[in-house]
């Protein structure tokens, strides 16, 4: 009998790629549950709450994620699920409603912790409806040939990291302040382009003309949609 090598090159690459399954604890099972509500804790439901594992290193991708469990909110935005005990050192449960709300992410290592009970309680999940913010920044005096400016706002997403069963809050990252900005000259002296943030948070608009003193304004982001135009 022939064999084809490149057939068998093939077949193992695919064996490396996908054989590899997640450990669980004998017979232990796991309770997760939680409840997604907006910012004006009106429940949503419908929201999508994946169990994941990132159980490794794969042969071409690098990081290998493995969708363990798949479930929705309810009506009242409550979500329940009881699996087997997945052995992870990248253990994540994400929330995700759609592109119109903020993602949310719960970590830990259940390598080394097993939780109380058996039970992960998300209680309120953080979940917030996003905003765009929409800008265009104009010259219109000839004699600014340098104007820089920086928006600080709140980044649209929430990821919290649990070591064993407390939360590590130098890791943690919930909707915490980032910022963008540019340097505009003669050569472009002009600047548009938008950013998401959560609805009813603050940006604040800082600037300098001519390397004077920075001044700043505040935005509050009142509506889904908003604009925010500026000549110097």
């Amino acid at each position: 009998m022939k064999l084809n090598f490149r057939n068998i090159v093939s077949f193992t690459l695919l064996v490396m790629l996908f054989s590899c399954e997640v450990p669980y604890k004998d017979n232990a099972r796991l309770l997760i549950k939680g409840q997604v509500l907006d910012e004006n804790s009106q429940p949503i439901s419908g929201a999508n709450i994946s169990i994941l594992a990132r159980e490794g290193v794969s042969f071409l991708s690098g990081s290998a994620t493995t969708l363990l469990n798949e479930i929705e909110s309810l009506s009242d935005g409550s979500f329940s699920t009881i699996m087997l005990l997945p052995l992870d050192e990248n253990f994540a449960i994400e929330v995700a409603v759609n592109t119109d709300y903020s993602l949310y992410q719960y970590r830990t290592n259940t390598l080394t912790f097993t939780p109380d009970n058996y039970l992960i309680d998300l209680g309120t999940v953080p979940i917030r409806r996003n905003a765009i913010m929409d800008y265009n920044i104009v010259r219109e005096n000839v004699s600014n040939t340098a104007f820089t400016y920086t928006f600080h706002y709140q980044f649209n997403q929430c990821v919290e990291i649990y070591a064993n069963d407390e939360l590590d809050v130098d890791e943690t990252f919930c909707f915490e302040m980032t910022s963008r900005g540019r340097s505009l000259s003669n050569d472009n002296p002009n600047d548009m382009g938008n950013f998401i943030t959560p609805l009813g948070s603050e940006v604040v608009f800082t600037y300098s003309t001519n390397g004077q003193p920075e001044e700043s304004q505040t935005i509050i982001i009142d509506e889904t949609t908003n604009e925010f135009n500026f000549s110097y």
